[in-house]
């Protein structure tokens, strides 16, 4: 008989202990965003269109302009996981993004590969689109029209 009491009073205090632990597990488990992920942008795809009489372009500067806060209120404004104050401009120019969760709380900071920065992907990016629209895009030709590049607004919640 007092074996039965104790078989209860175990089950009493797992039930208490396993239903928070089962939670956690599943938690853990999920994959909850919280460090930082490394993506790596492909370059676009050559484009085949020339025009017949195409005017010269070289993107002379790309600048990230972009101004990134502690804790925003939206989520569409840069931030990272650190103060953006204390961030070296290095992180700043491979953020890209931040991972929120289901109530659209902050969690992991996106960035690019240490092989390309920001600047380097949109003048990879503008240079495409420059020639999809019809523009030669030649960064060694005096005689081209310059191209600045001014970056204000990217960023990415996911």
């Amino acid at each position: 008989m007092p074996r039965r009491v104790i078989d209860r009073r175990f089950v009493r205090s797992w039930r208490r202990f396993a239903a928070p632990a089962s939670l956690a597990c599943v938690a853990w488990l999920a994959g909850c965003a919280t460090g930082r992920t490394v993506i790596d942008v492909p370059p676009p795809p050559a484009s085949a269109r020339a025009a017949a009489v195409a005017q010269i372009l070289r993107i002379r500067n790309v600048c990230d302009d972009r101004v990134f806060e502690d804790v925003p209120r939206q989520a569409d404004v840069p931030s990272l996981g650190e103060p953006a104050s204390g961030a070296s401009a290095e992180v700043r120019a491979h953020a890209v993004a931040r991972e929120r969760n289901g109530y659209g709380l902050a969690q992991g900071d996106v960035v690019l590969s240490d092989r390309a920065d920001l600047r380097d992907v949109m003048r990879v990016q503008v240079a495409a689109a420059l020639s999809q629209a019809g523009y030669r895009v030649e960064d060694d030709q005096p005689s081209a029209l310059d191209v600045d590049v001014h970056v204000r607004k990217f960023w990415l919640w996911l």
